[in-house]
């Protein structure tokens, strides 16, 4: 390992080059991603023209011909501490107001500030909101992500980014984002094993987005079930679906359309190249997916006449059903219903790859052109050792708080509640197991269900609507992405 002063020379080094590259890269955002884009009409393989998705995202204004200089950093004329930024939207809903307060509190170096960029109005907690306070809130998001790339353009780049209410994929997209990896490697207070889901938050080769907390999206099966099956694809699926008896049931629940949800939308990770603005969807492995979703079998609720899924499971009746893991205590509750350890498979993918999903609460990242990328990377680590609440949903990311929170629930917990060693480690297990955090670009999803709809009426091959589905994604992306 390098030593410290080696390492900073190292960093300094890496760290000039990247930001002068962020820099640059920042202006190509407004051309792309984030200027409201023209429906143009496409041809589809049924020799019918269809519009591109028309759904805006923001207009920002044209950047300046030559690039803003490489920004040095802020210094609080009170605390005499560097400033760090953090910008996203309705950050005291989420809790970044408290979170950086403590911070700072504690923080000989830093000082962060928050850049909130939602200015409208939020329904009042526990009230089901109207469509129409629903598109005013729409709109009122739409407003706040123009002013933050507004400001990006005018240079004016925050330092960190928050991701409550915003996708990291455009930023991802344009190589904005700061690889964290090596701040961490170089950080003797912090380890890769101390960090769940590690190979689903490198899901883009970087370690660009660290986040409080998590839950697993995935299928529960017994272990029998597992063992058997682990590793699945979709052409697996199908084939134990047919050998059936009639008294089993495939999964709880699907249709056509949840298989398109589950499968197709899993697909995305896979199709879709940021880097290169490009997709891949006229090929054998949608087709197999298009193919399923009108071969599947629809399962709804059943009458379970008092049995608990975990039985019925056990029991060979049900094969698998969708559930979320927020905890260990999750893993316990199914454990103790159903009276032995179940395993966690996943959703079948279309090469066999893990199919179940990391999704983050309180994620963030930082800016690659940010003035002090140590000091954001302080905050980004205090976050993670710090932020997860035990009142929110969702288990810690950092594996050291989650076995805090575990013990301290464990002390007030019942039969149903209280986690073994096993239980914690089957549900580290299920975290490790995944390989992708649970972005995905619902404009490109949209188009998916758009083209599919025909399809399951009949009036399309699978063939034909994967060449739709790449013609008009193809175009969205160069536009988006490109």
């Amino acid at each position: 390992m390098l030593d410290s002063n080696e390492t900073n020379c190292a960093r300094g080094r890496l760290d000039m080059k990247r930001r002068i590259l962020a820099i640059l890269l920042l202006f190509a955002l407004l051309l792309t991603g984030c200027v409201i884009q023209t429906a143009v009409p496409v041809e589809r393989a049924d020799g019918a023209a269809t519009a591109a998705p028309a759904e805006p995202t923001e207009t920002v204004p044209a950047p300046a011909e030559t690039p803003a200089p490489v920004r040095e950093p802020v210094i609080d004329k009170t605390s005499g501490k560097t400033v760090l930024t953090l910008a996203g939207v309705r950050l005291q809903d989420y809790g970044w107001d408290a979170l950086a307060g403590q911070f700072n509190a504690q923080n000989a170096d830093y000082i962060v500030q928050l850049r909130d960029y939602f200015t409208g109005e939020l329904v009042e907690g526990g009230s089901v909101p109207s469509e129409e306070e629903m598109e005013r809130y729409r709109a009122d998001l739409a407003d706040a992500k123009t002013r933050l790339h507004t400001d990006i353009i005018a240079g004016n780049v925050p330092d960190m980014i928050v991701f409550d209410a915003l996708s990291p994929l455009p930023y991802l997209g344009k190589g904005l984002l700061l690889d964290l990896d090596p701040y961490l490697t170089a950080d003797a207070d912090i380890l890769p094993e101390d960090i769940l889901g590690w190979d689903a938050l490198h899901e883009y080769g970087g370690l660009y987005v660290l986040a409080r907390q998590f839950v697993v999206e995935t299928l529960m099966c017994s272990q029998d079930f597992y063992d058997a099956h682990k590793g699945w694809t979709v052409a697996d699926y199908l084939e134990i679906e047919r050998g059936l008896r009639d008294n089993q049931q495939m999964i709880y629940y699907m249709s056509p359309e949840e298989f398109l949800e589950q499968m197709g939308g899993r697909y995305l990770a896979k199709a879709l190249d940021l880097d290169a603005g490009t997709c891949d969807f006229d090929n054998a492995e949608l087709i197999g997916i298009l193919n399923g979703a009108l071969e599947c079998g629809q399962y709804e609720a059943l009458d379970y006449a008092g049995k608990p899924v975990s039985w019925r499971l056990e029991a060979g009746e049900l094969m698998c059903c969708a559930t979320w893991l927020d905890a260990p205590n999750s893993v316990t509750f199914d454990r103790v219903q159903g009276g032995k350890t179940l395993a966690y498979i996943g959703y079948p993918t279309a090469d066999g790859s893990c199919g179940s999903v990391m999704r983050l609460y309180g994620d963030v990242g930082a800016f690659a052109a940010a003035a002090s990328p140590e000091g954001c990377w302080e905050f980004i680590k205090y976050t993670l050792k710090n932020g997860a609440d035990a009142a929110y949903y969702g288990s810690p990311v950092y594996a050291p708080l989650m076995r805090e929170q575990v013990a301290l629930r464990n002390e007030e917990a019942g039969q149903y509640t209280k986690a073994t060693e096993e239980d914690v480690q089957t549900y580290i297990a299920a975290a490790q197991a995944c390989r992708v955090m649970g972005y995905r670009d619902e404009n490109v999803m949209e188009i998916l269900k758009t083209e599919c709809a025909p399809m399951l009426r009949g009036e399309a091959t699978p063939e034909q609507t994967a060449k739709n589905i790449q013609a008009r994604v193809s175009l969205y992306m160069a536009e988006q992405y490109g």
